[in-house]
């Protein structure tokens, strides 16, 4: 429960910025998380308050926003590593392709009296789903 904590108390500060309450107090946090049963701490509200303190919380946001897209682009460049990691997860997916192949034909291979158990089983589910599974199997 700790470890969500934070989260809980910065929603519980949205939901009342967005309500109408520019400057929500710590006791205004607090009754928010406490009508869903939480317990806010309130030092971390405090302090949340204090940083948010003479700021527009949806300028504080934007401001998130840009600095998480000026940061993709980081993460998103190559190296000369990833790329034979690359190479290497489409040689492991052709593998993984060649063995769901080999499967599938196997499966197909299956005797008639297989097959028969397999329709019989299904059938069986349709009778304990009141045949809400008879009409895809036709």
């Amino acid at each position: 429960i700790q470890s969500n904590t934070t989260m809980k108390i910065i929603s519980a500060y949205l939901m009342l910025v967005l309500g109408g309450n520019d400057h929500p107090t710590v006791e205004d946090v607090k009754k928010v998380l406490a009508s869903v049963e939480i317990q806010g701490d309130d030092t971390k509200i405090a302090k949340l308050i204090d940083e948010l303190k003479d700021k527009n919380v949806f300028d504080v946001i934007e401001l998130g926003k840009a600095k998480m897209a000026a940061a993709a682009p980081v993460a998103v460049a190559s190296s000369s590593s990833s790329s034979s990691t690359v190479t290497k997860k489409e040689e492991d997916k052709k593998d993984d392709k060649k063995k769901d192949d080999k499967k599938d034909d196997k499966e197909k291979q299956e005797t008639p009296k297989e097959e028969e158990k397999k329709e019989d089983g299904a059938a069986g589910m349709g009778e304990i789903f009141g045949g809400m599974f008879d009409q895809t199997l036709q």
